[in-house]
C-alpha cells in the first residue's frame, strides 16, 4: 500500500465541549496518511489516476467550515467517513487532529487508524 501524506493542514471549525468553543470557530490542524495504490498514477502521469489531494483538502475545508462537534474524537471519525465516502481510491486513513487553542501551553489532539470496510 502506498501512502499520500498531508501534514499541517490548517483550517477553522467548531469543536469543543465548552460554551466558548461552540460560539466561535477555532483552528484545527489535520494530518493525514492516506493508503492508496499510486502505481496507475505513477505510470500514466495523469491526475485522473491519482488521489487529487488538492480536491480532498478543499472538500475537507468546506466540510469543517460547516461542521459542529463537541468532541475531537467525533470530528476525527466524521472526517474519516467523509474521506471514504467521497474519495474511493483511499483504502486506509491515519488521521491526527490537533486543537492548538484548547489548552494553554499544550497541543492536544487525537489519532485514529481506519480501514475501508
Amino acid at each position: 500500500m502506498d501512502i499520500i501524506t498531508i501534514d499541517n493542514f490548517r483550517t477553522d471549525t467548531t469543536v469543543g465541549v465548552h460554551d466558548w468553543e461552540q460560539r466561535q470557530q477555532q483552528p484545527i490542524i489535520v494530518n493525514l496518511a492516506l493508503g492508496c495504490d499510486c502505481q496507475s498514477a505513477a505510470d500514466s502521469d495523469d491526475i485522473r489516476d491519482a488521489l487529487d489531494y488538492f480536491a480532498l483538502t478543499e472538500h475537507l475545508k468546506e466540510y469543517l467550515n460547516e461542521s459542529r462537534c463537541a468532541l475531537i474524537e467525533t470530528l476525527a471519525q466524521n472526517l474519516v467517513s467523509e474521506i471514504f465516502k467521497h474519495f474511493t481510491k483511499v483504502q486506509t486513513i491515519d488521521i491526527h487532529l490537533q486543537k492548538p487553542e484548547a489548552v494553554n501551553n499544550a497541543l492536544v489532539g487525537v489519532k485514529l487508524h481506519r480501514k475501508r470496510a
